[in-house]
């Protein structure tokens, strides 16, 4: 009985320590259960289109690759080479970037449609041509953005330096022309008078002459 009037005594002195000392209150408080249906931030993930057939424009694009997962944004570089069909109205692609919103789909989309037929309606003239996509690790949206900002800074310079020797290149024929045209006014000029230079065979009769007058001389005053 006394051993047991101890352990309350003891039971009930360590409860009162317990209440005035607050940070043992905090460290007996149960801790937060995880919620498990809450959904993780997801990644996303850019999947590269390496071709795009003539007539596959970014509404074609998003139409077919949306019925594997969500999409959020998507960019095809237009062909701006100068051998281009200006005569057709449609636009073309060379290449092409579509972002998923979970990196999971995006590297699922890459793996199962690469090379394989795009499809769609039979009457559109991409419907036979091959997918050819590529997921890009540890791609992000801002470093596509980056590429197209440096890329059109370079184009801009280029434009620029070619401007510049165009400049350059008319300004040196304005100067020639200029020239031409000055040098036929001063020969058309009448009251201008020009010596033509004297030619080797003049000069030789000069010193043929001047030798027989100095031979005459010679003989006349002995």
């Amino acid at each position: 009985m006394e051993d047991q009037d101890k352990n309350k005594e003891d039971h009930e002195d360590q409860n009162q320590d317990d209440e005035s000392n607050p940070t043992k209150l905090k460290s007996k408080q149960p801790k937060k259960l995880i919620n498990v249906n809450k959904p993780k931030s997801c990644k996303r993930g850019i999947v590269y289109l390496g071709y795009i057939p003539d007539g596959l424009n970014v509404k074609n694009v998003r139409v077919l690759l949306s019925r594997f997962g969500e999409i959020d944004r998507i960019f095809l570089e237009k062909d701006k080479s100068p051998t281009k069909n200006k005569a057709s109205k449609r636009a073309k692609f060379v290449e092409g970037w579509v972002e998923f919103k979970k990196k999971s789909v995006a590297k699922l989309v890459a793996q199962t449609l690469n090379g394989t037929i795009i499809g769609g309606k039979r009457r559109s003239p991409y419907y036979g041509s091959l997918w050819n996509l590529k997921y890009l690790k540890r791609f992000k949206w801002s470093h596509l953005a980056e590429q197209i900002s440096y890329e059109k800074a370079m184009r801009e310079q280029q434009l620029r330096l070619e401007v510049n020797r165009a400049k350059k290149e008319a300004t040196f024929y304005a100067n020639m022309i200029e020239r031409s045209r000055h040098k036929k006014q001063i020969f058309n000029d009448p009251n201008r008078t020009y010596k033509q230079r004297v030619t080797d065979e003049q000069i030789k009769q000069e010193k043929q002459t001047n030798e027989l007058d100095d031979d005459l001389l010679a003989n006349i005053f002995k």
